[in-house]
């Protein structure tokens, strides 16, 4: 059951990439924006935006898709934090950085135990440089329960 449903997150993790890149989408459906943000991605499955904070849920699978909109400067942290050893709650660790059209992003994957269940987590952090939006750093966080 993990599989369609991270592959899924993933996806929309990598859509959420080429919305940043083009800010705007001309093919398939549009992305959703969350209130009071200026980043946005297509949900994947049945998750829909969130009550309880910025980003999408599935509350059934127990599944999320947070969503900061940042100040640009912030991502100079972020990018630290990323990459710090200290990362000992996460197993199976990985951790990549690339560019892209507009920017730069990093994405930082592995596993936790949280309340004894194993919870897959990805944090997407990009920032872009140029383009029509102006002073945005993005932080993006998706968990899976196993």
């Amino acid at each position: 059951m993990l599989r369609p449903i991270a592959n899924s997150l993933l996806a929309a993790v990598t859509g959420l990439m080429t919305g940043l890149v083009l800010f705007s989408s001309v093919a398939g459906a549009d992305p959703v924006f969350p209130p009071g943000l200026r980043i946005g991605l297509q949900p994947p499955g049945d998750m829909t935006v969130s009550k309880r904070f910025a980003g999408f849920e599935d509350v059934d699978r127990k599944a999320a898709i947070v969503l900061l909109d940042l100040p640009e400067r912030a991502y100079q942290e972020i990018e630290r934090s990323a990459f710090a050893q200290s990362q000992k709650d996460l197993t199976k660790l990985k951790r990549e950085s690339f560019p892209f059209a507009n920017g730069i992003g990093i994405l930082v994957s592995g596993t936790a135990t949280e309340n004894g269940v194993a919870v897959h987590k990805w944090f997407l952090m990009a920032t872009a440089v140029g383009g029509t939006v102006r002073n945005l750093a993005m932080l993006v966080s998706v968990q899976v329960p196993e």
